[in-house]
């Protein structure tokens, strides 16, 4: 018999039951330590993150421009940030290469450049490559093009003259900026189209110049030519028979080629001619009208006043060439201009 009256089997039970429910709360708190927290971290994780996030800029390492200046959003990567892209997307960073040329960027230079904003975040990341390469679009111009621009140009000066156009030559840049062109003629070609003829001309693009050209291109001018009939010896007078109007190549021919069946006639050669031979100018010279030593009636003539003497020719020539004259009443000596076999008109 147990004299305090309790029961050990009792206070077994009573502890048993405090310490499982001890053991209980303490499982519940770890379950809920364990499932519940981190399901609240993912929640409020992305939240927090996307708010600390530092906005990026991202410069590709090639480009390719077409304009004369290159600016950031020309060699900007994609960014989720819109607003800053299109912040910063205007800000030049240098000029372009020439059409169909490259040129290089420094991603450093670039770098410091954004840095120097005062409006761009202090915490924005900005990856750059060691170099940025960035090439220019071209586009090269048609040599049939270029060539029907001559040919048009030629026709437009030659009028009814029978020529020929061979050995087209474009020198020059051959690669321009893309876009619609004219061409401006800058220096116009001679009016006669004989020979190697050069056509400068200069390119533009939207009212600007971009580049000059020299088209060339060899002419070969058939013209009427005044031509030997038959073997001349020197010193013959020319006549009709003795010459014909002949088709013939002037290009590589002398400029002084008689045209006009006029300005030979009645002229007397130099030199020996050929049978076929083209007559040229200074082949010819005016046979004298009056000879040293004939008698010659001078005329003066002052405004109304005509003055009629007779003279002593000093020198022979002919007509229009100047001749030194005597007068025979005062014996003193003047030139005058041979009008005719007997004539000549007194030069004051």
């Amino acid at each position: 018999m147990n004299p305090t009256g309790s029961n050990p089997n009792g206070t077994r039970t009573v502890h048993c039951r405090a310490f499982k429910s001890v053991l209980f709360t303490v499982v519940s708190a770890l379950l809920i330590i364990s499932l519940g927290v981190p399901a609240i971290a993912q929640k409020v994780s992305p939240r927090t993150k996307g708010a600390d996030a530092a906005p990026g800029i991202a410069i590709k390492p090639e480009a390719v421009v077409n304009e004369d200046r290159i600016y950031l959003k020309d060699i900007l990567s994609p960014s989720p940030d819109s607003t800053l892209a299109e912040k910063i997307g205007n800000l030049f960073v240098g000029t372009s290469p020439r059409p169909g040329k490259e040129k290089k960027l420094t991603g450093s230079w670039i770098v410091s450049k954004l840095r120097s904003k005062k409006w761009l975040p202090k915490d924005a990341k900005i990856s750059a490559p060691k170099y940025i390469r960035v090439s220019r679009t071209f586009q090269n111009l048609n040599p049939q093009h270029l060539e029907r621009v001559f040919l048009n140009y030629i026709a437009s000066r030659a009028g009814k003259a029978d020529i020929k156009v061979s050995q087209f030559k474009v020198r020059g840049s051959d690669k321009f900026p893309t876009g619609p062109m004219t061409f401006n003629i800058l220096k116009p070609i001679p009016k006669k189209l004989s020979g190697r003829v050069s056509l400068r001309i200069a390119v533009s693009l939207g009212g600007k110049e971009r580049g000059r050209l020299t088209l060339s291109g060899w002419i070969d001018r058939f013209e009427s030519v005044l031509c030997a009939n038959r073997y001349l010896p020197r010193n013959t007078v020319l006549t009709e028979a003795d010459v014909k109007m002949q088709q013939m190549n002037i290009s590589k021919a002398p400029a002084n080629l008689v045209t006009d069946l006029q300005d030979a006639v009645g002229k007397r050669l130099k030199q020996n001619i050929k049978p076929g031979a083209a007559i040229r100018h200074n082949m010819l010279s005016v046979p004298p009208l009056i000879h040293k030593g004939d008698k010659v009636k001078l005329v003066a003539r002052s405004g109304t006043l005509r003055i009629v003497t007779l003279g002593i020719a000093k020198s022979s020539g002919g007509l229009g060439d100047q001749i030194r004259i005597e007068n025979s009443t005062s014996k003193k000596t003047v030139v005058g201009r041979v009008k005719n076999d007997s004539t000549a008109q007194v030069i004051f």
